[in-house]
């Protein structure tokens, strides 16, 4: 709550996605795993495939996990639950017992993938399958897009240590702008 009110120019997805990541592969790192099983499901999958191609971000969708290419510092994902829908994600917990959040973000609201949650949904409705079909179409391209994009060449960041593009990775140049921002009041 307190970043969404400090700085305004970025959303709280970014924050909340870069600090997510870094938290995730940090742990991952002192753990010494050697994956990461991420649970997103069918229906988190094709809004982000989508998302990537309406924003003609196609790199960012080579990118996408499941991650073939191991690279030092960084624990590759996989995605277990990726061709199942999320209500039967939903289903299965509830029926094992799983202790299960029904809190959603509070900013949801005004994030866009919402947007693509409700169209998929809709055609989804219309034309039974389209989530598996979006899926599918990406896998059929996967390779030649891995082939064009392929993975950045990573270095540690010359603050945290954590793998990198650039030589601040994005987590340490988010947390230098909000220490600006709050020595600015």
């Amino acid at each position: 709550d307190e970043i969404s009110r400090v700085r305004k120019e970025l959303a709280e997805c970014t924050y909340c996605g870069v600090f997510r990541r870094y938290c995730l592969n940090k742990v991952a790192m002192e753990i010494d795993a050697k994956v990461m099983a991420m649970g997103h499901n069918l229906d988190d999958v094709a809004q982000t495939i989508l998302m990537n191609f309406v924003r003609s971000d196609i790199e960012r969708m080579a990118r996408m996990a499941p991650h073939k290419k191991v690279q030092p510092g960084l624990i590759p994902r996989i995605l277990p639950l990726r061709t199942i829908p999320e209500k039967e994600t939903t289903l299965y917990a509830y029926i094992k017992g799983f202790d299960v959040s029904e809190d959603e973000c509070p900013y949801a609201i005004r994030a866009m993938r919402g947007v693509y949650r409700d169209f998929i949904m809709q055609l989804e409705e219309k034309h039974p399958g389209s989530r598996h079909s979006i899926l599918k179409s990406f896998l059929e391209i996967e390779d030649c897009l891995r082939q064009k994009y392929p993975p950045a060449n990573l270095k540690p960041c010359e603050i945290c240590g954590q793998p990198s593009s650039e030589p601040i990775c994005m987590a340490c140049q988010l947390k230098k702008k909000i220490k600006e921002r709050y020595s600015e009041k």
